[in-house]
């Protein structure tokens, strides 16, 4: 499915685009999982009615997709009413994840759930998704020893069309694993995921060759998760395997004189790792964690009609360009209006602002394409702004990409004072959380993120790392739901999470794990679980999801089938006690 792809993004109008990205872009990933995902789920849809229409009998109902339905009716309703609908339909820049796929999705749930039926189908499903495993395990593997499966001249060959002369390469750098899922972020998801699955059916597994499938397939995972640097997925599979202590307690008791000798290997070997790397690991986790409060002196700029609005440790004062008979100058101005003397004295024809407050800025006129503007030099950063980009007079800056644009201040909660906690995160979730106020019936529609995120903050963009990218996702799938989908889409999608992990969990504390449907159950709980927590800090993606909705579906119909069991066994103990 990895398959190069040029588009139009359809972006360059808008003023915080690339001024000389072109109309083209480029897409190895995405673009065709998500059409092939959307032929799968045509697919789905035609088996789900001939079953209802043909087959009545075999319908199954469980009420624990009814919040998945309104996640899907939701999703629809917001991307036809959206502003930007043809992204919604068609996917968009760096996601490829439109409607016809959320709405798949919540089907992919209720198909697993319907049209599985038996012991055998369950284990199907698992042996085939450890094939798959195993397979971006050895490409996550290599990728980390420095060898990188993709980029030879074999993989190359099915990834670029035989048309076109062009060689592709990773822009994450050596030895750092992203499989064949776009983003090393996203090898933290898979891992996290799929890491506590493949432990408890090890802990359950009798014949030989599934102990050997499911041992190697954890190593490769945790090589990947390694080589992807995932701070995130090390933090989660950490609490993963305590919850795995609390219901495998019973195996893990029986089987201590192999589980004690492989957990304390496990955790040898990272520590030997992480000394080896001078502790890179255990300080990127302590420090994306540590809640290190941010001040800056420069808090806020915003392009007004009347001049450029400037805060400065507190201290609000406003610059502007006039065009006299003298030719340009500078007027200045402090909150309360009073004329603040800008004179040159600075170097190279600078002048510099005579007030105290303000004298670490310098300012410059400046001349770009047909426009004259000016610099405005605060704590060695260069901003620069005109008045002549159109007819109004009023002003705008030049941004990073090279376009002028408004800059405004967007209203921002919670993390304000914590902008850089989890890798800037802090700052990306500030400004995303309010968005939700607004799309709370129905969102701005599939895909569209890039259009709802305020890329007018110029100034915190810049301050945490961000001016030259386009913010196309909130890093984090609640959010993700939320802004794009509604939040009533949102609430449909965690009812479900909670509903049947809350289950799942009342099933499966108590349990023996006599039977094999239980054994199973309780792995793909854990997997829900491990993508549902790192759902908070990583969004979803068509590389990754996909698998994620087939086991939600195999583990609702996991649940009703462990719970006629359990059901069943607890009626013939009382009978037997009668």
């Amino acid at each position: 499915m990895m398959r190069l792809h040029f588009y139009d993004t359809q972006l360059s109008d808008f003023p915080w685009y690339y001024l000389n990205a072109g109309q083209v872009f480029g897409d190895t990933f995405l673009y065709y999982r998500q059409w092939w995902f959307v032929g799968i789920s045509v697919y789905m849809l035609l088996v789900v009615l001939c079953k209802a229409l043909l087959d009545k009998k075999s319908i199954r109902f469980s009420v624990t997709c009814i919040p998945m339905a309104v996640f899907a009716v939701f999703s629809f309703l917001s991307a036809v009413a959206s502003e930007y609908r043809s992204f919604c339909f068609s996917g968009s820049f760096e996601q490829f994840e439109n409607v016809w796929v959320l709405m798949g999705y919540a089907l992919m749930v209720y198909y697993v759930f319907l049209i599985v039926e038996s012991e055998q189908e369950v284990q199907y499903i698992l042996y085939v998704l450890t094939a798959s495993t195993i397979g971006l395990g050895l490409i996550g593997t290599g990728q980390t020893f420095g060898f990188n499966f993709l980029e030879t001249g074999i993989a190359q060959a099915f990834i670029i069309p035989s048309d076109m002369d062009v060689t592709l390469s990773s822009k994450v750098g050596e030895h750092t694993a992203y499989m064949t899922l776009y983003n090393p972020n996203y090898v933290g998801v898979y891992v996290a995921m799929l890491f506590p699955l493949y432990v408890t059916l090890l802990l359950f597994a009798r014949k030989t060759v599934d102990k050997v499938l499911y041992a190697t397939t954890i190593l490769l995972l945790l090589i990947s998760l390694y080589g992807s640097g995932s701070k995130a997925a090390f933090l989660v599979l950490a609490v993963e395997m305590f919850i795995l202590l609390v219901f495998m307690r019973r195996p893990i008791l029986k089987y201590w004189y192999l589980v004690i000798p492989a957990t304390t290997a496990f955790v040898a070997v990272f520590l030997l790792i992480n000394q080896a790397q001078d502790y890179v690991y255990t300080d990127r986790i302590a420090q994306a964690l540590k809640m290190h409060k941010t001040e800056y002196a420069l808090q806020a700029i915003e392009t007004k009609d009347d001049g450029v609005y400037i805060n400065y440790n507190g201290d609000w004062f406003s610059v502007h360009m006039k065009n006299g008979p003298q030719g340009y100058s500078f007027e200045a101005k402090d909150e309360q209006g009073n004329a603040i003397p800008v004179v040159m004295g600075g170097e190279n024809f600078k002048f510099v602002i005579e007030d105290p407050r303000f004298e670490k800025m310098e300012l410059a006129f400046a001349k770009f394409d047909t426009y004259f503007g000016f610099n405005i030099s605060i704590d060695g950063h260069d901003w620069v702004f005109t008045n002549e980009y159109d007819e109004s007079g009023s002003y705008y800056y030049l941004t990073a990409k090279g376009k002028f644009d408004k800059l405004h201040m967007a209203e921002q909660v919670i993390f304000n004072d914590y902008e850089r906690v989890l890798s800037g995160r802090g700052y990306i979730w500030s400004v995303s959380i309010p968005l939700l106020k607004k799309h709370f019936i129905l969102g701005s529609g599939a895909d569209t993120f890039v259009m709802a995120f305020p890329q007018q903050d110029y100034l915190r963009l810049w301050r945490n790392g961000f001016s030259e990218q386009i913010m196309s996702k909130p890093h984090s799938l609640y959010l993700q739901v939320g802004v794009q989908d509604g939040v009533i889409a949102l609430l449909g999608m965690l009812i479900f999470f909670v509903m049947y992990l809350g289950y799942s969990v009342r099933l499966y504390i108590a349990s023996h794990f006599e039977s094999f449907y239980e054994r199973a159950g309780v792995a793909v709980m854990l997997a829900v679980l491990g993508f549902a927590v790192m759902g908070i800090s990583n969004d979803s993606s068509i590389t990754v999801s996909p698998i994620f909705w087939v086991l939600a579906g195999l583990g609702v119909y996991l649940n009703g089938k462990s719970a006629q069991l359990i059901k069943s066994r607890k009626s013939a103990s009382e009978s037997v006690t009668e």
